[in-house]
């Protein structure tokens, strides 16, 4: 890839996942780049709107790149597929439930249905990512990759270190990706202090490829003892939306 534009597509990651306007320094500091080739980027950048100059002369992202992520949004199949499907099925479930994609060997929301049956486009909710190792569909994902990756990636995540049963190693998340692939789905009930549980499942395409997963969260009591039935219910879910034609 040209090298201009994986520099400016770098500052675009680093402001996408800042939670405050960014400084040139802290900018450098975060993405590695020199200062002169920010400065020449972010010109460029904020020009066609893609980053936002601040009066305090810092930088976030620009409304340009909304437009992007709106076009994405209304052309992913899996979101048009399945999210009809998800806003009949809350009703039953009555979980909040979220459709989302892999991402980086982790796992991005594309979709969010709350239990109410509402949609709601918050930062919370859509273009999440779900890491790897505190989200049952981020551990879906990385748990059907490829080992090599894997082994590759498990010694750079970002591990907790809170809650009994939280993954402090490497080793600890290795042994819970091995039962992932064996039982065909990943739960996760380690959010200390919180008191809640996802629970996730693959979605594949015809020839077996893992190209999304679909999770309902709740409060562990009303999520756990439930987990049999709830599998289910997501089971049919993907095979009543697997069903049906996709939209143009």
């Amino acid at each position: 890839m040209n090298s201009t534009l994986m520099n400016g597509l770098t500052l675009l990651q680093v402001l996408a996942d800042a939670p405050h306007p960014h400084s040139v320094s802290e900018l450098s500091r975060n993405s590695g780049l020199p200062k002169s080739h920010i400065h020449r980027l972010l010109q460029t950048l904020v020009e066609h709107a893609y980053v936002e100059k601040t009066k305090d002369r810092k930088y976030r992202i620009g409304v340009g790149a909304f437009r992007m992520g709106h076009a994405l949004l209304r052309n992913i199949p899996a979101r048009n597929r399945f999210l009809p499907s998800m806003l009949e099925a809350v009703e039953t479930i009555q979980l909040p439930l979220t459709l989302a994609l892999p991402f980086q060997s982790q796992a991005i929301s594309v979709a969010h249905v709350f239990r109410d049956g509402r949609i709601r486009t918050t930062s919370e909710t859509l273009g999440t990512v779900l890491p790897a190792t505190s989200s049952a569909l981020g551990k879906l994902f990385l748990a059907f990759e490829e080992e090599s990756v894997v082994e590759a990636l498990l010694p750079s995540l970002s591990y907790h270190a809170s809650g009994p049963k939280a993954h402090r190693t490497p080793d600890s998340l290795r042994k819970e990706l091995k039962l992932i692939r064996l039982q065909g789905y990943s739960l996760n009930d380690e959010q200390s202090g919180l008191g809640k549980a996802s629970v996730a499942i693959p979605i594949r395409d015809a020839d077996g490829s893992l190209t999304a997963g679909l999770g309902a969260s709740g409060n562990k009591d009303e999520l756990l003892p439930t987990l049999p039935e709830r599998l289910q219910q997501l089971q049919d879910l993907v095979t009543l939306s697997s069903s049906q034609p996709e939209s143009p």
